[in-house]
């Protein structure tokens, strides 16, 4: 008693290819989609490319240590804390959230 009327023929045909369509659409854009890039677990090396790269930044964080080296914000926080311990930068505001360094000075400080 009621419900839906069956679809004519053309109406058919024509659901049948907008899925065929959709279907192609869908395969094309899996293929396309590029796997994200795994951040390396390695500490980079200490040199002096790292401490040039440091002494120009104002503010140093571990999510731009991690964003411009590659690495995990894990690997950039070990990498700064071992970088405080040998005292090339100093921790100038610390939150629960987030750390920011800053670059220590080489010279000696005159009193």
């Amino acid at each position: 008693m009621g419900g839906q009327k069956k679809p004519t023929i053309k109406q058919m045909l024509k659901r049948q290819l907008l899925r065929e369509l959709k279907a192609k659409g869908r395969k094309a854009s899996r293929e396309k989609k590029e796997a994200p890039t795994m951040a390396s677990i390695l500490m980079p090396d200490i040199d002096d490319d790292l401490i040039s790269k440091l002494r120009n930044m104002r503010a140093i964080t571990p999510y731009e240590l991690a964003s411009a080296y590659g690495i995990r914000v894990s690997v950039a926080n070990d990498l700064l804390e071992e970088l405080e311990r040998r005292r090339i930068v100093r921790l100038v505001s610390r939150s629960r959230n987030l750390k920011i360094y800053a670059f220590e000075a080489l010279e000696p400080k005159a009193d």
